[in-house]
């Protein structure tokens, strides 16, 4: 659903130019907020730039399609592209994938690609995606009023662009805090 609001406010900026808030609000019927943080993760994609009360498209980016559109445009060379990409991929190897349609078809091609299974059956090699639909936070506390906290500004920021990416959040509560339930 975020993918989808996100695709949407692509669309927007790339016909007009610039949306505002108001607009991605009125349009896709979320709150002043949604659209803000929708806006905020844009940018901090590079795939707008952000601006008082909205945001720019870039010109020259090919974003004007809907994924559903790029899924099945040249998909004969997309597969090409994920097979070669996938023999590039050696039983040991940490693959990063952002995404789009063509690291998809990548995800696709590593699952079902024989020369990745080790020796005891399993996938030899650790994926890491930053589409995500769940972001699991492990933290060190939860304050009422600064939310999750933690002392590492290093990893607080990867917390925060892993929440910003992802559809839902969970928090780990801290060892021996007597959270209970995440």
């Amino acid at each position: 659903m975020r993918q989808q609001r996100l695709d949407t406010i692509l669309e927007l900026a790339a016909q007009e130019g610039h949306v505002t808030v108001a607009q991605v609000r009125e349009h896709l019927g979320t709150s002043v907020a949604t659209a803000r943080r929708d806006l905020g993760a844009l940018a901090q994609q590079r795939l707008v730039v952000r601006t008082h009360g909205g945001a720019s498209a870039l010109a020259g980016r090919g974003y004007g399609r809907s994924l559903a559109e790029k899924a099945t445009t040249d998909a004969g060379a997309r597969a090409a592209v994920a097979r070669a990409t996938c023999a590039l991929i050696t039983v040991g190897d940490v693959v990063g994938l952002d995404g789009g349609t063509t690291t998809t078809e990548v995800a696709r091609e590593l699952a079902r690609a024989d020369h990745l299974v080790a020796a005891d059956g399993t996938r030899g090699f650790t994926l890491v995606t930053n589409a995500l639909d769940v972001a699991v936070l492990g933290v060190e506390g939860v304050d009422a009023r600064f939310g999750a906290t933690t002392a590492d500004a290093g990893e607080a920021d990867i917390g925060r662009t892993l929440a910003a990416a992802a559809r839902r959040v969970v928090v780990a509560p801290p060892e021996g805090s007597g959270g209970g339930r995440p």
